[in-house]
């Protein structure tokens, strides 16, 4: 019977340790979502706040690896990815869109 006991609490400890290491392994996919719109506060390396239609405002915290390209400063078109960490958007790049310029002799 002790016998016995020792090989039930050997399977049920070599169970529990697998079970934690492949949970540990497994990790959520956050999604990247994408914003355009103007800017409307800007704070070098800490934050950003855009301006997206009419009457969305969406707040951003830039992540210290974040890319920023271009000359960030309000009033500017930009691009920002970004993805959700509880309430907070962290913005992973930003970067300014450069209006295309239109080719000559169309109308």
């Amino acid at each position: 019977m002790k016998k016995l006991l020792i090989i039930m609490v050997a399977i049920f400890v070599s169970f529990a340790f697998v079970t934690g290491t492949m949970a540990e392994g497994k990790k959520v996919a956050v999604k990247t979502m994408k914003a355009t719109g103007t800017v409307f506060a800007y704070k070098a390396g800490e934050t950003i706040t855009v301006k997206a239609g009419k009457d969305k405002v969406l707040e951003f915290v830039i992540a210290a690896d974040a890319k920023v390209q271009g000359d960030i400063k309000e009033g500017v078109k930009v691009l920002v990815n970004y993805k959700k960490d509880g309430d907070k958007n962290v913005a992973s790049a930003v970067t300014v869109v450069v209006p295309k310029a239109k080719a000559k002799g169309k109308k």
